[in-house]
């Protein structure tokens, strides 16, 4: 269940890397795919449901995958973020909970995720947490101030 966001001022630091080519999309890459591992590991140690472990085991960051434009012009850098797989099916069911994705036995009834705080959106908090520093800090990073 791969979660996808934008983040605020994104633009600005697009037109900032056009401005600067000796800024490369392995460089933007690198340092996306860096904060994609500290969202990770926020999500796996404050929001996702660990009564048995097998959710939080799932959630992967993915290398990042770079689409040249011509001349440099639209390129794209893209890290996802996932939990789930044949390992947890109900990674979905359980982030968008409650939702069309629940299973039946769960229609009804309390359903309590535990420990108690995780559960529903465990990958979306942290992501839109991080979205307001996001930004300034890969800027930073990658020597465009911030």
């Amino acid at each position: 269940m791969p979660i996808e966001a934008g983040f605020k001022g994104a633009q600005e630091l697009i037109d900032k890397l056009l401005e600067r080519a000796d800024r490369t999309p392995q460089d933007v890459g690198r340092a996306l795919y860096v904060h994609g591992e500290k969202v990770m590991t926020v999500s796996k140690r404050d929001h996702v449901p660990k009564r048995y472990g097998v959710l939080a085991a799932t959630g992967v960051v993915e290398q990042p995958v770079i689409t040249l434009g011509a001349r440099g012009v639209g390129n794209e850098v893209t890290v996802r973020l996932s939990f789930g797989g044949p390992a947890a099916p109900y990674a979905e069911a359980v982030h968008e909970h409650p939702s069309e994705h629940d299973p039946p036995s769960w229609v009804g009834v309390e359903v309590r995720f535990n420990p108690p705080g995780h559960g529903p959106k465990y990958l979306e908090i942290p992501m839109l947490a991080a979205a307001d520093s996001m930004v300034s800090e890969l800027a930073r990073e990658l020597g465009l101030g911030g």
